[in-house]
């Protein structure tokens, strides 16, 4: 076990490289989806759904919208905090930075599973979008707990 160490201490540079370059994509897809929902919903249209047949009542459901504002836009000012948070981190390199990303997508997979629950239970139809959206904050929630554990176990062994 202690010969696994030293490799494993060389890994784990790459290995939260990486993670923190799929929190990047993951959510620059998010804030995509996002912000095409946005648009169609400011622009009077409904985005067709190639795999579900729910776009249309999910994206104009009186759920779509709080207090005027779209869930989308919401989701897409989501997307791009976290993709800030992480940018930030990367370039400073703060701990503390990492647990404010945490929070943050944990707010959004709290959501999310209301949300779901919404379509599934309340609407009875989903979104393929809305579906794409859950999956992108549900991945950036398990990868920012992960990369948040793996930080703090390195920076207890030091």
């Amino acid at each position: 076990m202690k010969n696994l160490n030293p490799l494993l201490n060389r890994q784990l540079p790459k290995i939260l490289n990486r993670i923190l370059f799929a929190i990047f994509i993951i959510s620059i897809l998010g804030f995509i989806d996002a912000a095409y929902l946005t648009s169609e919903h400011f622009l009077g249209g409904t985005p067709e759904c190639s795999f579900f047949r729910g776009c249309s009542s999910v994206t104009t459901s009186r759920y779509s919208v709080i207090f005027g504002i779209p869930i989308a836009f919401l989701g897409a000012l989501f997307y791009a905090t976290i993709f800030i948070i992480a940018m930030t981190y990367k370039e400073i390199r703060r701990f503390n930075t990492l647990i404010v990303l945490n929070g943050v997508t944990v707010v959004g997979f709290l959501v999310t599973l209301y949300l779901i629950y919404l379509q599934l239970f309340v609407i009875n139809e989903l979104c393929l979008y809305c579906i794409i959206s859950a999956l992108s904050s549900t991945m950036l929630f398990i990868l920012s707990a992960v990369f948040l554990m793996i930080t703090r176990k390195q920076d207890i062994s030091k």
